[in-house]
């Protein structure tokens, strides 16, 4: 956190009309009291009739229920509600017996546009629209953010940052993240607490509550679940506990302090609330950095350390990698930090991790002021732009931008041209949300496996596990992961930003699979490759032979059927190895050189060198391996739809039944290049597709035909092929030109969608 804050003086009621104003700062009289410098001073003005309208929505899915936020400035409001046939109100006349907020509820018909809602208390109509009633697929993809840990938990100033979120569309999801370091907030009132997640029910806003205790002042600031509890109610989350376990490495123990504060700090939370660990060889915070005894108990340790601290939290956010040991430990919903580290690999990894543990919905946080700068820069709102959307094609069902919309550290706040950029980007995100569905399930052609009792992290190249000595230094073990090169050239594997953050997609996306994962998992990818630590268990390879035996394939070396779980000894074969000697043969230990072994559809190819595939001896060879096999499942997507390899172009593949739909994303914040060009491939055709900066391009694919929108907020809902043609049905909120690619003769036609609807279009030969 900076020095630098803003407050906020509420002004009397009795301050009307014009004159001066004369405002008086006293210093308290205490040692606490520090000297400050005032930097600016800013006079905000709202309107404050009898009532406000405060926000409608920008676009309503059909059939959805929804809220309009409303403020009356006095008691007793009585309020005629006004809508076509396409919003149905809960009632047609409500009484707002005391000042503040209210919500009035309402449910959506069928698709229309710009529906107009009338308010009116006898005095007074206010006439606002809904700029369009979206048909869409329930597909629960939301966006927040954190602001709120700027603001204390009292009515006037809440109410109003309460106001500026909504009305703002600053997102569709509401992420509580109390904090007195931040805010001066002390003590969670639930009368408080209560009044504004009954707004957030009414509203159908969903939000979580991230739990904070880093100061011993603001030990009260969580409340408790009954509290807490609606419909609406996801979750309390944790935070960065694999920084507490693992990577910070920081945390000494510093006598009376660590004590209190590891008594005062919440379960759940960021900073693990752990009781020091008091030992012959030192007393210590969080972990004993000599208390592992190898791979195993290491991970065994982390995963009971996760447990210890979770509390009532069933969400956890974090960057490193270590996503399969925080579900272990009984989360149920995980999200990855981003903009820190390399934002596509550590999405694999969740993404791998939570279709091992049959976790549908997985999430991010984006640090977005914490792991570059500065905030001024226009590149900086960029990046965001591009983590949310990189978050959005790579599966997250929650993405929340940790905070700097309202203010950040340096007092850039939403009045400011780099807070309007911030926004911008952020609307950009929730537009495409709120007007397009998210069909199927993502494709990823390749598993990278993440062994078992692996204790690579991604977010840098400290010790093992966090553990003293020699032979828990970083090793090629965990520098294989750096082979991921392969498939994302551009990401920094151990970086943290900005650079190596995002990259081209050459083979489309991996996912990094734990080897727990079920049989069914791993039979859903062409090619699964070993590059990490990977302690053997037959049971394991039970699964992996079965899925050879029916048509995958298989890349690992010697060292990955280790049954030694020293990190510092050589490799060693298991002895229970029937297994192995199944998939390998009865001379595997004899094998010399890579060796292609056909077994049942599939195959293996097995380097019997008991090293690691980092390792010079193997690495060039290993690498290009990894090359040809991802080229051969991309040869097999083409007729179906895919992308070239192209510098600066990153892009996900999502197949719904027939339909599917390719995201693209224009990778490059560093030039001052606006678009860069992309080939779609589809059936042998190939047709060039702009790929433009903050924007989500997408290719829809069905039957034959492809369809390129313009506009970042036009969705293709369907693609049939009836005779020698095709019906198309869009839907637009704007003007735009649609492109459509015949896969079958290889041509390009444009259709001009002149005004908002859902439009069926015939598009012939």
């Amino acid at each position: 956190a900076s020095d630098i804050a803003d407050f906020y003086i509420l002004l009397p009621a009795s301050v009307q009309g014009n004159g001066d104003l004369k405002l008086t700062l006293l210093k308290e009289d205490n040692r606490a009291a520090y000297s400050y410098e005032l930097r600016s001073l800013e006079i905000i003005e709202e309107s404050a009739r009898d009532f406000e309208v405060v926000s409608v929505p920008e676009y309503v899915s059909a059939g959805a229920a929804f809220g309009v936020l409303v403020e009356t400035n006095k008691p007793d409001v009585r309020l005629k509600v006004q809508a076509p046939s396409s919003v149905i109100p809960a009632s047609q006349e409500v009484v707002l017996k005391e000042t503040g907020l209210h919500v009035i509820e309402f449910r959506a018909g069928n698709y229309a546009s710009a529906v107009p809602m009338i308010f009116d208390d006898g005095s007074r109509k206010a006439e606002v629209t809904i700029r369009q009633i979206i048909e869409k697929e329930p597909d629960e993809v939301y966006i927040s953010s954190g602001d709120e840990i700027y603001i204390d938990k009292e009515y006037a100033p809440y109410d109003y940052f309460f106001k500026w979120y909504i009305s703002q569309r600053v997102g569709n999801w509401y992420q509580f993240r109390p904090s007195y370091q931040w805010s001066g907030f002390r003590v969670a009132r639930p009368e408080v607490i209560r009044h504004y997640t009954g707004l957030l029910n009414k509203l159908r806003v969903p939000y979580a509550w991230q739990v904070e205790g880093r100061t011993l002042a603001g030990k009260r600031i969580n409340p408790d679940l009954e509290t807490l509890a609606s419909p609406m109610f996801r979750g309390k989350q944790a935070h960065e506990n694999d920084g507490g376990y693992y990577y910070w490495q920081h945390f000494l123990y510093q006598g009376v302090f660590s004590d209190m504060a590891a008594r005062n700090r919440p379960y759940g939370g960021i900073f693990a609330k752990h009781r020091p660990i008091y030992t012959d060889h030192g007393t210590f915070i969080h972990y004993d950095p000599y208390g592992v005894k190898d791979m195993a108990d290491g991970a065994r340790k982390l995963v009971e350390n996760f447990r210890y601290s979770k509390g009532e939290s069933s969400r956890h956010t974090g960057p490193s990698t270590l996503f399969r040991y925080l579900y272990q430990a009984g989360y149920n919903w995980l999200g990855a930090e981003q903009m820190y580290g390399p934002e596509e690999i550590i999405l694999s990894s969740l993404r791998g991790a939570s279709r091992a543990y049959s976790k549908r919905d997985y999430g991010t946080l984006h640090a977005m002021q914490w792991g570059s700068g500065p905030f001024t820069d226009p590149k900086h709102s960029l990046r965001l732009y591009m983590s949310l959307a990189v978050a959005y094609m790579h599966g997250s069902s929650h993405m929340n931008t940790e905070e700097a919309l309202w203010l950040d550290e340096y007092a850039n706040d939403r009045y400011s041209q780099s807070g309007k950029e911030h926004l911008y980007a952020q609307h950009r995100v929730l537009d495409f949300i709120e007007t397009h569905t998210r069909r199927g399930e993502l494709k990823s052609n390749v598993a990278v496996i993440q062994g078992r009792n692996d204790a690579w992290k991604s977010f840098g190249r400290g010790s093992l596990w966090s553990q003293k000595g020699d032979k828990w230094q970083f090793n090629k073990a965990t520098e294989s992961f750096d082979l991921l090169k392969v498939f994302y050239p551009n990401n920094i594997v151990d970086g943290c930003g900005p650079n190596g953050w995002f990259t081209s997609t050459p083979y489309g996306t991996i996912d990094i699979l734990p080897i727990e994962a079920p049989q069914d998992v791993m039979n859903k990818y062409k090619a699964m490759v070993f590059l990490g630590w990977n302690s053997f268990d037959e049971s394991d390879f039970l699964r992996i032979r079965n899925y050879v035996f029916d048509g995958g394939t298989l890349v690992l070396t010697a060292a990955h059927l280790n049954a030694e779980l020293q990190p510092d000894q050589p490799a060693k074969f298991p002895t229970n190895d029937a297994v192995i000697r199944e998939m390998l043969g009865d001379n595997y230990k004899a094998l010399n050189g890579k060796t292609v072994i056909p077994y049942g559809s599939g195959k293996i190819i097995y380097f019997p060198q008991a090293a690691y595939p980092a390792e010079s001896s193997l690495r060039s060879q290993y690498e290009e391996t990894m090359r040809e096999l991802a080229t051969e499942t991309v040869n097999k997507e083409l007729p179906s739809g895919w992308i070239e390899s192209a510098p600066s172009v990153g892009f996900t593949v999502w197949d719904n039944k027939d339909h599917r739909t390719i995201y693209l994303l224009n990778t490059d914040w560093q030039s001052a290049e606006q678009q860069h060009t992309a080939t779609f491939v589809y059936n042998g055709k190939k047709f060039p597709v702009d790929v433009r900066r903050y924007h989500i391009e997408t290719v829809h694919c069905a039957n034959g035909l492809a369809i390129n929108p313009g506009s970042n907020t036009t969705d293709i809902l369907s693609i049939n092929k009836e005779g020698n043609s095709w019906k198309v049905t869009v839907q637009n909120t704007e003007k735009d030109t649609i492109r459509c690619f015949n896969a079958e003769t290889g041509t390009t036609t444009t259709v001009v969608l002149d005004s908002p609807s859902v439009h069926v279009i015939t598009v012939g030969y």
